[in-house]
């Protein structure tokens, strides 16, 4: 089976969870917006503290303390989330395989080992659907925080950005 095919099925089985990785995006864009606004709260906190203005600084402490709460908040639930349609694809996975293992002949299973059955298939399940929900996981949110820090880097000191990039 090509890797396109099985990427194709993996995708169809991951439909009924479309609404939770709905959910996941949009927790995932609370983590790369509040990743991406701490450099221009630090860059306003550090301005205020040199003009010695107690109150400014003061809320801008909370803002800073807030904005690091809800990310990792945000963080959490969005893992707990993935790590729980990963568990529960691989569950259903999982069931396929043996309601389709059990259509199988007798002699099937007779000819084989039931534990290397099991390792073969369905524990590759497990780690197939763990590593495809962590993948998806980093690869998101990074770019999110990428693409948010070029443009905070930007808004702060264009000339300095643009040589940045061309450096890069």
């Amino acid at each position: 089976m090509s890797e396109t095919k099985s990427i194709h099925l993996l995708i169809d089985w991951c439909k009924p969870y479309r609404v939770f990785f709905w959910l996941v995006a949009a927790i995932l864009l609370v983590v790369g917006v509040s990743s991406t606004t701490l450099p221009l709260v630090v860059k306003v906190l550090l301005d205020r503290m040199l003009d010695q203005d107690q109150e400014t600084v003061m809320v801008t402490m909370f803002t800073l303390i807030s904005i690091i709460s809800v990310r990792t908040v945000a963080n959490y639930f969005a893992n707990f989330i993935l790590h729980w349609i990963a568990g529960k694809l691989s569950t259903d996975l999982q069931a396929l395989l043996l309601e389709k293992a059990l259509a199988l002949p007798v002699h099937h299973f007779e000819q084989h080992d039931l534990k290397k059955f099991y390792t073969d298939h369905i524990a590759n399940i497990l780690k197939i659907t763990d590593l495809s929900t962590r993948v998806f996981w980093s690869q998101v949110k990074e770019i999110l925080i990428c693409t948010g820090l070029v443009a905070i880097m930007f808004y702060i000191n264009r000339d300095a950005a643009v040589l940045g990039v061309f450096l890069i």
